[in-house]
């Protein structure tokens, strides 16, 4: 049977867990803090969460950071997950969230999903969760109707030519000529001065290059270095298009693109080294970065 703890929960539950058997990871405590509870339908709420207990604090992260009955109505970006060294041996672990809603308005709850941690060597993971989010979301827009609508507007009379008498003087139309002349003058330089647009191959290709050189100077860590393949190749693949890759996990992105090819290792063991916060070398960055390299340019991996 699969233990889920739930941090927060109801007495009931938390009763329910006992008599089941379940316990949460030794000494874990997940919480949530959000920064409204009401909120526009054009605006968003801003999570994060957090896991604390014994290092090493290991998660596996979900396919996605909501459960299914709440991501049909909420668009969700996650920020860059932190992890600090706490008193006592523990560990802190911290991911920010951006929730965007979807109609309809009213009386919403936010469900998250359930996540899998290893904390202080355990050698089985424990399912954690964290407590579910009410928010109200509004609108201005109420009872709206066909009759509120403007009327179309009518035919106006064009206006009345002016008198004779008032002709342009020659030395006022000699000076909006040259305003003329010079502002065409501004928009050919800057015409001429624009770069040339850059493929999404050439620009991730410059990147890379630029990423393997910091690799090999020492000038970004293994994992940092990792971090920043990952951003770099769902950049690409998101200007390639039409998948949005830079706003999908990469169980997600691979769904929708219907193939992975090499793609989808490079972008696991990046997924592994970020959130599951499994080690890397320098030699081994690098021989991605050169993996990537040669998925960018087509190939083979």
């Amino acid at each position: 049977m699969r233990r889920v703890f739930q941090a927060r929960g109801w007495p009931s539950l938390g009763f329910l867990v006992l008599l089941l058997g379940a316990a949460p990871p030794a000494g874990v405590v997940a919480s949530r803090t959000a920064d409204r509870d009401a909120v526009p339908l054009s605006g968003f709420v801003a999570v994060t969460l957090v896991l604390e207990g014994p290092a090493p604090l290991q998660l596996t992260p979900p396919k996605g950071w909501l459960a299914d009955e709440s991501e049909a109505a909420w668009g969700v970006k996650a920020g860059a997950v932190s992890v600090e060294a706490r008193p006592g041996g523990r560990e802190r672990w911290t991911l920010p969230l951006r929730l965007d809603p979807f109609p309809p308005v009213g009386e919403a709850v936010v469900h998250f999903a359930t996540v899998e941690v290893r904390a202080g060597g355990d050698t089985e993971p424990r399912a954690v969760t964290w407590d579910d989010l009410g928010v109200r979301v509004t609108t201005s827009l109420k009872d709206v109707k066909a009759d509120d609508a403007r009327p179309v507007t009518g035919v106006e009379d064009p206006p009345a030519p002016p008198p004779a008498d008032a002709a342009v003087p020659l030395g006022q139309l000699l000076a909006l000529g040259l305003v003329l002349l010079a502002g065409a003058a501004l928009v050919v330089a800057r015409y001429r001065k624009r770069p040339a647009a850059v493929s999404p191959a050439a620009w991730a290709a410059g990147e890379l290059d630029r990423l393997d050189a910091a690799l090999a100077a020492g000038g970004v860590s293994p994992a940092a270095g990792l971090d920043q393949l990952s951003g770099v190749l769902r950049a690409y693949l998101e200007r390639r298009g039409p998948v949005p890759a830079t706003r999908r996990t990469t169980v997600e992105l691979f769904a929708e693109a219907g193939t992975a090819g090499g793609w989808r290792a490079v972008l696991e063991r990046c997924d592994a080294a970020k959130f599951a916060r499994e080690a890397a070398t320098a030699d081994e960055c690098r021989r991605l970065v050169a993996v990537g390299r040669r998925l960018v340019s087509g190939e083979p991996a």
